[in-house]
């Protein structure tokens, strides 16, 4: 239901702006006022308003205090579906709306386990996956893609920042899992960041009409350096490059808690003098995520490189409430795959090496490869 309740008064999740300014107790006279000066500055939506602060606000009221609190206020209540400062018992009750979205292995679920004893991403999460160029970024993006259409029965947001994204590649992996991708996978190429905060607002009008679940960004860091490219010693696009990003950050969490649902983002690394090998971003990133996960390449054996396998191992490196654990994965034909099915996982790749670019499921029988 797109309402709650609190103190016996029944509220909107997502009122649009003009019922926010109602439920916030400003008159008819008001409403007309606040919610000319909001058009005139491209805010239509709540998603647009919960990213700003309330000074921002006053000053775009011309300092009106008093509208500001009230409306500011009921954001606040809006947010957190209730009061700020929440009792255990409140905390418990809001756990049990968490969904949880298993990975393709085993041991990443164990590495994923909570203390509820739940395993796999959990809505309301940012997760950060970074790591070096092989190491399967994007084909885990499109198989937790699938993963979520199977199991929650749901559509998925895809921003494709890299060209990296093939539909008959993802049509693929969608058989291989028997799900029909066709109509309930959105995708968007951008350039720059401009375009991707562009999307993010243009998703944020379909992801309860098309029931997106998950909105994955492939990868975050490509169209901001393409918009803020940084030349040797000339650092000039450094600070509006961080503020940028960090308003889009800020944009993420707020999805992800408005619509319980989980936002995935890859990231590339750099060499640092100091640090070594170290994600993209600097601290804007590094405090973005909830969950942020490294990707390694490991030591790979002879039969793994005959048949262009790759054995990877995926690491919590910073998670409020996650220990620092790893999990091991296969990157194959098939997308992300568990090394505990390591012969069906053979047998299937040496079918498709030696047939061609083809479409198998997971008893791996042939199937016809239309889009």
């Amino acid at each position: 239901m797109n309402t709650f309740e609190f103190e016996g008064q029944t509220y909107l999740k997502n009122p649009t702006i003009l019922e926010l300014l109602s439920e916030a107790g400003l008159d008819d006279e008001n409403i007309i006022r606040v919610a000319t000066v909001f058009e005139r500055l491209s805010i239509s939506r709540l998603f647009h308003l919960q990213t700003i602060t309330q000074g921002q606000m006053e000053k775009m009221l011309n300092g009106n205090k008093k509208i500001t609190n009230d409306i500011f206020s009921h954001l606040q209540l809006i947010k957190h579906q209730g009061r700020i400062i929440k009792t255990g018992d409140e905390l418990n009750d809001i756990e049990k709306h968490y969904n949880y979205l298993l990975t393709p292995s085993t041991s990443l679920d164990m590495m994923l386990t909570y203390s509820n004893a739940e395993s796999g991403f959990r809505t309301q999460s940012v997760i950060e996956i970074y790591g070096p160029a092989g190491v399967g970024k994007t084909q885990w993006a499109m198989t937790q893609a699938i993963i979520a259409m199977k199991e929650w029965d749901c559509s998925v947001g895809y921003i494709d920042s890299e060209g990296a994204f093939e539909y008959s590649r993802f049509n693929s992996l969608g058989k291989y899992y028997d799900v029909n991708v066709n109509s309930r996978i959105f995708v968007s190429n951008v350039n720059n960041f401009d375009e991707l905060e562009h999307s993010l607002d243009k998703f944020e009008e379909i992801i309860i009409d098309k029931n997106i679940r998950i909105l994955i960004i492939d990868s975050i860091i490509d169209p901001l350096k393409t918009q803020y490219p940084i030349a040797g010693e000339d650092l000039a696009n450094l600070q509006p490059r961080q503020r940028h990003l960090k308003t889009v950050v800020d944009k993420l969490k707020t999805l992800a808690k408005m619509y319980n649902m989980i936002i995935l983002y890859t990231n590339q690394i750099r060499a640092d003098f100091e640090k070594g090998i170290t994600p993209q971003g600097g601290n804007v990133l590094s405090h973005a995520s909830d969950i942020r996960i490294e990707l390694k390449e490991q030591e790979q054996n002879e039969q793994f490189e005959l048949l262009g396998l790759k054995l990877c191992k995926a690491t919590v490196v910073d998670c409020g409430f996650l220990p620092n654990l790893s999990g091991e994965y296969i990157v194959s034909p098939m997308g992300i795959m568990d090394p505990i099915e390591i012969k069906s996982i053979t047998k299937h790749t040496q079918l498709i090496n030696k047939t061609g670019y083809i479409c198998i499921n997971q008893d791996g029988d042939l199937i016809e490869k239309s889009i």
